[in-house]
């Protein structure tokens, strides 16, 4: 940003295209900002904009404005890759800012300048093809796609229409935390599915012993009770190890 001082009343211009900026420098401008802006087309291009500030019928400076990427969305990508998911992005921006983010990213796919509707559509079509959809939203355009998904997933810094839309509601915007409630999710499920089987196995297994009297009664009750006891065991280690230290944050 570039802005003399000024005390009086001053009023803002966007430019999408880095010509009209420099078209202004007459106005009072840097040159050197109109060069910059010349020189950089893939920095100052379409993709981004500028607002002009002026004052008492001067331009005063120039204020760049971008989109930036989280600077955890591309660990995100990859762990969640790593969890062997498929990964998309549909967004209503610009088509070539998302298919940027995307190739930035290493996204599998991505729908830029993509409607509500547009987003039903597509999720349609997973669910269509026998796909599990987990949508990621913080929008109020994104409600709609949150509601339709096997699992909507709201950010906490989307609207309350998109919290209330999601079956799972993320604290804070790290998508590092998107990673953290999907690993906890299987290893939660993986508990549940070996502690229901296992009960079900060594009841079977119990029933088949004491029918033939390989099981006296008191032997039967130390088992049953034992492996009841490990499986309460097991199922501790669904609590996460550093949830008392999250509390601090």
């Amino acid at each position: 940003m570039n802005l003399d001082r000024h005390d009086g009343p001053a009023s803002f211009l966007a430019a999408a295209e880095p010509f009209l900026l420099a078209a202004e420098a007459r106005h009072g401008l840097p040159l050197a900002v109109a060069r910059t802006c010349l020189e950089e087309p893939d920095r100052y291009g379409g993709r981004n904009y500028f607002a002009t500030v002026r004052g008492n019928g001067r331009v005063l400076g120039a204020i760049h404005l971008a989109d930036a990427l989280r600077p955890e969305a591309a660990g995100a990508i990859r762990a969640l890759k790593s969890l062997r998911l498929r990964t998309e992005i549909l967004s209503g921006d610009a088509t070539d800012v998302v298919d940027e983010a995307a190739r930035s990213l290493g996204v599998d796919s991505a729908l830029g300048g993509a409607t509500p509707d547009a987003k039903i559509a597509r999720i349609t079509a997973l669910v269509a093809e026998g796909r599990r959809v987990a949508m990621v939203g913080d929008g109020i355009n994104d409600a709609p796609a949150l509601a339709l998904a096997h699992v909507g997933i709201a950010m906490g810094s989307g609207t309350s229409l998109t919290r209330e839309s999601a079956d799972v509601v993320l604290i804070g915007n790290d998508l590092g935390r998107l990673v953290q409630a999907v690993a906890l999710s299987r290893r939660c499920l993986a508990i549940v599915r070996f502690n229901f089987w296992g009960t079900v196995l060594i009841d079977i297994v119990g029933i088949g012993l004491a029918s033939t009297g390989f099981l006296t009664p008191v032997v039967a009750t130390l088992v049953h009770v034992g492996s009841e006891l490990l499986f309460i065991l097991n199922a501790s280690r669904m609590i996460p190890v550093g949830w008392r230290g999250s509390e601090k944050e």
